[in-house]
């Protein structure tokens, strides 16, 4: 199969080169949305623009971030790539690449479009039923659009696997709270956790397809995780190769559980849905257990908190089941947060881990 192998295309770092494109393309970006909505609030010969509704300055910027993200993410990243050190170069099969690509453009499509939502809640409250006319409204637009488009140029062309934890994070947390809050049954933590993926609702949905890309962005995660592992893993070259694909392979199977569980609803698919969930904390365990012997240059403080996650997350377990202090709800919840933040905890220790052994 073919392999891409980004070259080193530029002497300059890519945090120049993403301060250089990002200032390069920012203002003219802006200018040409401010001019396009400026066309269309005129054309619609509307001189009193409102945050909300049709048409408003609230609509044209969520359309804005949405296509700035989308096709500036994929700019950039492609820009960024080629940018690489020898040593930092992903090499992956073109499908995986693309895949990847795609998946890390979708999430942070969502998250642009999620965050500026809620910003322009919080400005029509402040600012209740404030009107502009049809060239102020259009400025307005272009000011986010500069924004939007230095943010996400600058993000995606020095993109790291730190970046991509804090976009799980975010993804992942946000996604997750958004349908508890916006669930059909406010009494859903009666039943279970699961329980706030089924209904068909638009909360449902968003629970459902929030787990599937969150599997697929630590599927993305894992290909970064493994280049960052070859230079902190010691051995010779075959001890690397098999200590590095054990784990990989063990994060798959975490990925493809976590995507599983909203993949499968619990109401329609209960059994699918209930074996990605077991799965997933029992590859987690495995990993755990077994990351002693295939990262032992980790720190004595990570493994003894890894150990101790590990533990409560057992003692959780029987007092779910045995003796029903917990109900489902409580452990899911419980065994939820104690995976993701062990995660996290990983990735950003090996990323530290690396970094120091570069410098």
């Amino acid at each position: 199969m073919n392999r891409i192998t980004m070259p080193n295309v530029s002497h300059i770092t890519r945090t120049g080169l993403a301060e250089n494109l990002a200032l390069s393309f920012a203002f003219p970006i802006g200018l040409v949305f401010a001019v396009i909505w400026g066309l269309i609030f005129h054309s619609l010969q509307s001189n009193s623009i409102t945050l909300s509704g049709w048409p408003s300055i609230g609509l044209g910027v969520l359309i804005d971030a949405g296509v700035i993200v989308f096709i500036g993410f994929i700019l950039g990243y492609l820009r960024g790539q080629k940018a690489l050190q020898p040593h930092e170069q992903l090499k992956l099969s073109k499908p995986k690449f693309i895949f990847d690509c795609l998946a890390l453009t979708s999430a942070y499509t969502i998250i642009a479009v999620a965050l500026t939502a809620v910003i322009l809640t919080g400005i029509n409250v402040a600012f209740k039923d404030v009107r502009m006319t049809d060239f102020s409204a259009a400025l307005v637009v272009g000011i986010f659009a500069t924004f939007t488009t230095y943010s996400i140029i600058s993000t995606s062309v020095r993109l790291q696997s730190k970046d991509i934890v804090h976009a799980l994070t975010l993804f992942i947390t946000g996604g997750v709270f958004i349908s508890m809050a916006t669930a059909k049954n406010p009494l859903w933590w009666q039943i279970n956790f699961s329980s706030l993926g089924t209904s068909g609702t638009i909360s449902a949905y968003s629970f459902n397809i929030t787990l599937v890309l969150s599997g697929l962005l630590l599927l993305c995660l894992t290909d970064y995780l493994l280049s960052d592992l070859q230079q902190v893993v010691k051995g010779n070259t075959a001890t690397i190769t098999k200590r590095t694909n054990t784990i990989k392979l063990l994060f798959v199977g975490i990925s493809a559980s976590l995507a599983g569980v909203g993949l499968f609803p619990w109401d329609i698919h209960p059994l699918l849905h209930t074996s990605s969930a077991y799965l997933l904390v029992v590859v987690f365990s495995i990993l755990i257990i077994g990351l002693h012997k295939l990262v032992p240059n980790l720190s004595k403080s990570f493994f003894a908190n890894s150990y101790g996650i590990l533990v409560i997350l057992v003692a959780c377990f029987i007092m779910w089941q045995p003796f029903r202090y917990f109900n489902q709800t409580a452990f899911e919840l419980i065994a939820f947060c104690l995976i993701f933040i062990w995660l996290v905890l990983f990735l950003r220790t090996i990323t530290n881990l690396k970094n120091s052994l570069v410098a």
